[in-house]
């Protein structure tokens, strides 16, 4: 049944005339590995880490999504870039109370290194080009003003 639904998956791409780009390839690649790493690192504890596996499985659903060039991980892709800028600070001082010298050190580095990427990413995934692969016109981050 996998291989009937992969294959499917390759007759729909094929139809639609869409080829995967590399970077979306490379994102899909990315959310898979990223779900997954949180899945196995799970702690079930806490409510931060109940969090952390949601997240995770929704990566791995997006991967999913963007790996088949569906509609609905094109904005997906977006929000969990924007939830990992927000939850980076949050993440930092969480570390923070544990060990500041170690913290400042080490992760905010990461931290910083892990905002260019996603900043790198919303960019990448707002291309026209990459929008229309989509079909998706307009990105959901475009700010149009309200008329009443």
């Amino acid at each position: 049944m996998i291989k009937n639904l992969l294959l499917n998956e390759e007759i729909l791409m094929n139809e639609r005339g869409v080829e995967r780009p590399t970077g979306v390839t490379i994102l899909a690649i990315l959310s898979f590995f990223g779900g997954f790493v949180g899945i196995v690192f799970f702690e079930y504890y806490t409510v931060l880490s109940i969090i952390g596996l949601i997240i995770s499985l929704i990566q791995l659903f997006v991967g999913w999504g963007l790996w088949n060039l569906r509609e609905w991980s094109h904005p997906l892709a977006l929000l969990l870039a924007i939830i990992a800028i927000i939850m980076a600070p949050i993440n930092y001082y969480i570390a923070s109370t544990i060990d500041p010298i170690i913290t400042f050190a080490l992760i905010f580095p990461a931290l910083l290194f892990g905002w260019i990427i996603q900043g790198i990413i919303i960019f990448y995934l707002n291309k026209p080009e990459i929008r229309e692969v989509f079909g998706a016109t307009e990105s959901f981050l475009d700010l149009k003003p309200l008329r009443l």
